[in-house]
């Protein structure tokens, strides 16, 4: 579990982690973190080839957890994944602490934390490296996760208002 530092842009946190970090004790990788939320990007298949109790801690925890899930080297359409990096940017502006993860803590995730940053007003390309920076090798793992990635981070960077 690696913690991608916010630089002042938010009063929240955010680390990325892999489905090994939290699936087997949830609650204890919470406390690890000091975060107050853990936003699962595993699909359920993943979930019951791994760690199946994670399926009820989640919903047991709906103050504490959130899901939405991706497929592993896939992608959600656009405007669902803009409305995750919303809601959860929204999250980190008004002061909580997320762990993201997916499988790996790799792809889907590194995708996710570097488009929250370019939200908090991050440039992208210095977004990108300050995530694989703090957690090696994150990032997309497929060539539709990083069309993705740059389709959208463009399209926030020309929404954002201008200085």
């Amino acid at each position: 579990m690696d913690q991608i530092p916010l630089e002042g842009r938010a009063p929240g946190a955010l680390w990325c982690a892999s489905f090994t970090d939290v699936g087997p004790d949830p609650d204890g990788a919470l406390a690890k973190a000091g975060a107050d939320m853990l936003v699962s990007l595993v699909e359920t298949p993943e979930i019951h080839m791994r760690f199946p109790e994670f399926e009820h801690w989640l919903a047991d925890h709906p103050d504490r957890a959130r899901r939405h899930p991706i497929p592993d080297w896939g992608v959600v359409g656009d405007d669902e994944l803009i409305n995750t990096v919303d809601q959860l940017t929204g999250l980190v502006l008004t002061g909580h602490k997320l762990i993201l993860h997916c499988g790996a803590g790799m792809g889907r995730t590194g995708v996710l934390a570097t488009l929250m940053l370019v939200t908090l007003g991050m440039p992208y390309e210095e977004a990108v490296v300050h995530v694989r920076t703090h957690r090696a090798g994150a990032g997309p793992d497929s060539e539709v996760q990083r069309d993705q990635l740059d389709r959208l981070a463009a399209r926030i960077s020309d929404n954002r208002p201008q200085n």
